[in-house]
Order: C-alpha cells, then sequence, then structure tokens
C-alpha cells in the first residue's frame, strides 16, 4: 500500500503544482498535503506529501507519535504502561493509585503520599498507622496490654489479646451483662459475674428493687413483680416495702403500720403478721386476688386492728392460713379471733372486697373477727376456715354488710359453722345484712350456715331467684340456728334452702330455734321472718266435728291422717274428747310412705301426760318440719279409769293446714306405748276424728 501512496505522488512536498493525473485520479478535487497514516488511527507521522484528502493511508496532521500502534496518538487515554499513549511527551502521567509511605514496613502508610501505576518501594496501598514508626502498630493488630493503641483505633488497651475478660456493663449500672470484654485491669463494677438480666436498661439489675406492675424483672431474680411491695403515704411518697412484709413460713414478716396510705403488693406469697394503726388500704397491683397470697403461718392474724376510729380496706387479695391473735371477746375466755382479720375497736370501719379466706383457724372467727368494729364484706370467697364459734366470720358491731359472697366449707366446733352473729358487745341494735350470698356445705352443732345469738339482726336477701342460698349445710339442729337470748331476729327474702329431690337439701333442718326445739323446712326462694320465738305465725286448722262419737274401750290409740303436700312444721295438735277420769295420755306424731301400711314411725311423742278433764287434749309444742309427699298421724294413746268419747264424722278430706285429711284414721284397742315405730290398724272408713292442728307454712 505504501509503494501504492508513492505511485500516486506526482509532486515533491513544498511543491504547489498539480499533477494533472493525480488529481484526476482524486476525482478531479486536486491534491492536499497529507501525512501518512499506517496504523489507521486518523494520525499521521513522517514527511508531508500530496494525497487524495480521503485517502484513509493518509492524515491532515503529522501528530501520531507512535504511527504502527493505534491505541497510541493524541486522542488516547493515557494508562499505566510505560508509554507515551497521548503522545503529549509524558509516560504515565497521572495515572495509577494513591500510595502511602510505609517507614516501617508493616503494611500500612502514614498520611504522606504519592500517585504511581505500582507501589514505589516505601509505600504501600493500606492506610491508617497511627505511629509509622512502629511496626507493631497499625490497623488489626492485636491490642496489647501495654498503654497504646496497637490497632490504631482511638482506644488504648480495649479488647487486648493478653488482657482478661471481664463482663460489659453496657448500660453503666454497676452490673455486668452476658457479653464480655478483655481488659488489662479490673472494672469498677467488679464485671467477674454475668448477672445483670438487662445490660441495656440501668434500672434492671441484681441491685435494683423490684417494680409493681412495670413488667420487668427488675432485681434479675427470674421473676417478673414478684414479693415484692411498696407502700405509697398519703402525701404520695413511695417507699419499698418489701423487706417489711415478707418473712417466712417459720419466722412470719411482724410490720405495725403507723402512717396513712397504701399497701400495694406484687404476685408472690408474703408470710406477716401485721399489726394496722392508721388508716391503711391493702391491695394487689393488679388486683387478682389469686396473684397474692397474705400467709399468716399459723402463728398469728394477717392483721390485727385494735386502733379506734380508722378505715382499713383490703382488696384483691388472699388471706391464707392464719391463726387469731386478737385480744377481743375475753369475756368468753376467747384470745385467738380473726385468723384473717381482727379488729376489735370502736368506730373502726372494715372494708373488704373480691378476697378469698381460706384454712384460717381461731377460737373466734378463722376468717375475719369483728367485735365494734363495722364489717363490709364484698364479692368475696370463705373456704376451709375452722374456729369453735364462726368457722369464717364472727361478728359483733353495730353494722355489718356481706354481698355477693360464698361461704363453703367451713366448719365450728359449737355454732356459726360459716358465721356467727352477736349483739353482746354493742350499744345499738347489731344489723347484719346479706345479700346475693351462698352458704354451702358448711358443718357447726348448731347454725351450719349460721347462728344468730344476743340480741343479733341477720336480713337476708336475693336480689333474684338463686341469686341467695343456704343449701347441704350439716348440723344437728338447723343450717340457720336462731338463740332465744335478747330477741335475736332472722329474715329472709328470696332465699333458696335446698331440697331432697335436687340432692342440696340441708340436714337435718334448714331453720331451727335453739330454746323452743322448733324446725322450719322453706321452699327455694322462700320468705319469711323468725324471732326468738320461732318462724312465721301457727294457723289452727279446725278437722272434723262432735257429730258423733265413739266408745273406745279403756285402752285405745286413735289418730287422724293427713297427707301432706307441702313443706311445713307442726307446731302442735289436739283431740276432743268426753268422760275423761283419771287418764295418762301419750301423744304422737307417726309417719308413713302410704296410709295402708300398720307400720308407723315415730317421729315425735310426748308420753305419760296425766288428764283429768273433758274437752281438748293437747299435744303441747311440737315444731316438727313434715315433708310434702309423707304421710302423717296425729293422735293419742290413753289409758283411763273409763273408756271417754272420742268425736269423729264422716269427712272424706278436710284442710290440715300442710295437706288434706284422707278420711282415713287408725283406731288401736290394744293401745301399748309406742317406742320407734307403732304397728297399728289402719281403717279406710270416710271418717274424721275431731281435731286441731296448729302449722306454720313458710
Amino acid at each position: 500500500m505504501l509503494l501504492l501512496a508513492l505511485a500516486c505522488t506526482k509532486t515533491p512536498a513544498g511543491d504547489s503544482g498539480t499533477d494533472s493525473g493525480l488529481a484526476e485520479e482524486c476525482g478531479g478535487a486536486g491534491t492536499i498535503e497529507m501525512w501518512s497514516d499506517v496504523d489507521r488511527d486518523g494520525f499521521g507521522a513522517g514527511d508531508a506529501t500530496q494525497a487524495c484528502a480521503d485517502d484513509e493511508m493518509f492524515a491532515a496532521n503529522a501528530d501520531d507519535c507512535d504511527d504502527a500502534d493505534a491505541a497510541v496518538n493524541p486522542d488516547a487515554t493515557e494508562v499505566c504502561n510505560e508509554v507515551d499513549d497521548d503522545c503529549d511527551g509524558d509516560i504515565d502521567e497521572e495515572m495509577g493509585a494513591v500510595f502511602y509511605e510505609d517507614r516501617d514496613d508493616d503494611g500500612y502508610g502514614s498520611d504522606v503520599t504519592t500517585e504511581a501505576c505500582t507501589a514505589p518501594d516505601g509505600y504501600t496501598d493500606e492506610t491508617g498507622d497511627c505511629d509509622d514508626g512502629n511496626g507493631g502498630v497499625f490497623p488489626g493488630a492485636d491490642e496489647l496490654c501495654n498503654d497504646r493503641d496497637d490497632d490504631c483505633d482511638d482506644e488504648i488497651d480495649e479488647d487486648a489479646v493478653d488482657g482478661t475478660a471481664y463482663y460489659d456493663d453496657a448500660d453503666l449500672d454497676g452490673y455486668g451483662g452476658t457479653d464480655t470484654v478483655e481488659l488489662c485491669d479490673a472494672p469498677s463494677w467488679g464485671g467477674d459475674v454475668s448477672d445483670d438480666c438487662d445490660d441495656a436498661d440501668p434500672e434492671v439489675n441484681p441491685g435494683a428493687d423490684e417494680v409493681c406492675g412495670n413488667g420487668l424483672d427488675d432485681e434479675c431474680d427470674t421473676g417478673v413483680d414478684t414479693n415484692s411491695a411498696y407502700f405509697e403515704s398519703s402525701d404520695g411518697t413511695l417507699s419499698n416495702a418489701t423487706a417489711d412484709v415478707t418473712g417466712t413460713s417459720d419466722a412470719p414478716a411482724t410490720p405495725t403500720f403507723a402512717t396513712d396510705g397504701d399497701l400495694v403488693f406484687c404476685p408472690g406469697t408474703y408470710y406477716v403478721n401485721a399489726t394496722v394503726e392508721s388508716n391503711l388500704v391493702v391491695r394487689s397491683d393488679d388486683l387478682d386476688e389469686d396473684a397474692v397470697e397474705l400467709n399468716g403461718a399459723l402463728t398469728g392474724s394477717v392483721f390485727e386492728i385494735a386502733t379506734d376510729a380508722i378505715e382499713f380496706s383490703a382488696e384483691g387479695l388472699t388471706f391464707a392460713d392464719g391463726y387469731g391473735s386478737g385480744d377481743a371477746f375475753t369475756d368468753f375466755g376467747y384470745s385467738a379471733t380473726g385468723g384473717g382479720i381482727s379488729c376489735y375497736a370502736e368506730g373502726t370501719a372494715v372494708y373488704v372486697d373480691g378476697s378469698t379466706f381460706r384454712e384460717g383457724l381461731g377460737d373466734l372467727g378463722g376468717g375475719i373477727a369483728s367485735q365494734g368494729c363495722d364489717l363490709y364484706v364484698a364479692d368475696c370467697t370463705f373456704d376451709s376456715n375452722l374456729a369453735d364459734f364462726g368457722g369464717a366470720l364472727i361478728a359483733d358491731a353495730n353494722e355489718v354488710e356481706i354481698s355477693d359472697s360464698t361461704f363453703t366449707a367451713n366448719e365450728a366446733n359449737n355454732s356459726g359453722g360459716a358465721l356467727y352473729a352477736i349483739g353482746y358487745f354493742t350499744t345499738a341494735e347489731e344489723l347484719i345484712t346479706i345479700t346475693d350470698s351462698t352458704f354451702d356445705g358448711n358443718i357447726a352443732i348448731e347454725g351450719a350456715a349460721m347462728a344468730i345469738d344476743a340480741g343479733a339482726y341477720v336480713e337476708m336477701t336475693g336480689s333474684t331467684s338463686g341469686a341467695a342460698s343456704v343449701t347441704s349445710n350439716v348440723s344437728d339442729a338447723g343450717a340457720v340456728t336462731l338463740f332465744a337470748y335478747d330477741s335475736s331476729q332472722f329474715w329472709a327474702d328470696t332465699v333458696s334452702f335446698g331440697t331432697v329431690d335436687g340432692g342440696d337439701d340441708n340436714a337435718p333442718y334448714d331453720v331451727a330455734n335453739d330454746s323452743t326445739g322448733f324446725a322450719w323446712m322453706p321452699e327455694d326462694d322462700a320468705s319469711f321472718e323468725c324471732d326468738e320465738i320461732g318462724c312465721g305465725e301457727g294457723v289452727d286448722y279446725e278437722i272434723g266435728s262432735d257429730a258423733y262419737n265413739q266408745d273406745t274401750g279403756a285402752d285405745a290409740f286413735v289418730a287422724q291422717i293427713i297427707t301432706a303436700d307441702v313443706p311445713a312444721t307442726l307446731d302442735a295438735f289436739a283431740v276432743y274428747v268426753e268422760g275423761v277420769d283419771d287418764c295418762t295420755v301419750d301423744y304422737y306424731l307417726l309417719s308413713a310412705s302410704t296410709p295402708s301400711t300398720t307400720s308407723w314411725t315415730v317421729e315425735w311423742s310426748s308420753t305419760g301426760n296425766s288428764e283429768t278433764s273433758d274437752g281438748w287434749l293437747d299435744s303441747g309444742d311440737i315444731g316438727l318440719p313434715v315433708e310434702a309427699g309423707t304421710y302423717y298421724a296425729v293422735g293419742a294413746g290413753a289409758s283411763c279409769d273409763s273408756p271417754p268419747d272420742v268425736f269423729f264424722d264422716a269427712a272424706s278430706t278436710e284442710d290440715g293446714g300442710f295437706g288434706d285429711s284422707e278420711g282415713y284414721y287408725i283406731y288401736d284397742l290394744d293401745y301399748a306405748t309406742y317406742s320407734g315405730t307403732a304397728t297399728v290398724e289402719n281403717f279406710s272408713s270416710s271418717v274424721a276424728f275431731y281435731t286441731t292442728v296448729t302449722v306454720t307454712e313458710l
């Protein structure tokens, strides 16, 4: 190609002449001064010559410094290759990387720099050496315990490889967490134990106080809000009360609270026998009675109150294993009063809400004892408490209110399995109101559910059917027992007493009067009144007439049969006779499941009564409940010098008060005293002996 170019050259360089033949080859455009461009990069070199303007073998300049390399020309980019790529007379100028002077040859340089394609001797591409005169100091070096920043991180002796591992105290609360740090010297916080359970919170550590209600294990004992308490005085001052109320089962705490305020417990069990001398509110932090147990450890009352004219409130707590320690009721010779709460003072009020009393013991009041202190109990449970009187509660106060509470499985060795209400020491009429509360499965000799004595008045009310009940209580007398002393009274309004069919009847009776021996079996949702004499008011029912008479014989038994169709109490009965002369009369109440039987059970008797005059022969007080569906015979057996006349008429059924006369009679001319059972002949004649019955139907 070069030969071709030379062949086309007609005029030497600098000659302005024109070769007509070349001009013709150039398309008539003539030639221009050109330079040979061997590497075809658009830049020429060598001597100028005349050539066609569009000849690719030539360039219009002579700027190429290496016409054999198309990558070398004035438009090329300088690269690190020891070649003057851009033909500016400099080789590799302003090319390559920054290198840092490394005087100590440790691979890291100082801030003295140079730019080159390769690192010059004494330079490196790593920087950050904070001491370029020491080959052991550079970024990444092992930190040593030498009071020097070996790894150039602006820290001295941190995490030194020859140091000791200590637990880090990230929150600076003086307690190490679980992360470790290598230190040359022991830290101020110790650091040899990882006992901070939250090293990001300076308020959480083994030396902190547990705070109720924040959901944190403040003191790092693996318990959240447990076994801690605080006291907030009436002026708002907070103080930790944990140590004051935290004893052991062998040695309960014995604090005295003499400042007005609130005592608040976090969840947990606290062994405590406390004394209260101020206005005090005691509660659990979240008012959950299952979360906080105050345990008396069977050594004393959980709270004892003997200060006049103060208020004590308890809410959302469980009182357990208290043993009465109060000095109340000392006139009776008792000192162990009130296992959970014992209050004996004047003008003092006790409020208990949403709490449980269980397994408390005492002479009087296994759960609560109140002498002179007004008592207000709401939404509470009394379970398995034991005392001589008032297994769950004994109250001798001017005012006692119990609502929405449950008394279950409490027991008294004497009277008042659940409640013993008395009025010995009050200056005014004592009134106990019980609303929408249940007494179930309590036990006592007298008054399994409640015993009412010494002028106490108890009013029990159910706001709706079934809201108030006395069921499944067991005693030798009645579930509710009234004592005659000082006119004790009991009112029931819509109260259920259980049924035989329902399996929750009280045994043996629902209500009993201790002085008269009378007993009553009210129906469910019953409403009635009782006083020291009895419950309700007896009504006389006359059966038969004196239309006919019967010569009975000197030794005879006659009786009237009545079918009981409602629960009632048979107060008394009388049989009308004439011709009585020196008679010994025995009175009986018999029962049987059918009137046709000849074997009757003796439910009640009064024997050996001397009767010498005509008229109504009166049985005297009976006071025995009768059961619906059972047949009862009321009658008299007599031994007389001469046969008396007993009157009857032809009446089939007549009202007997608790049922109808069956029109049957029992007639035994071979009468001898009955005991346990009576085998007597039953006649099915349509007759009725001339009889009166006095009945109370509740």
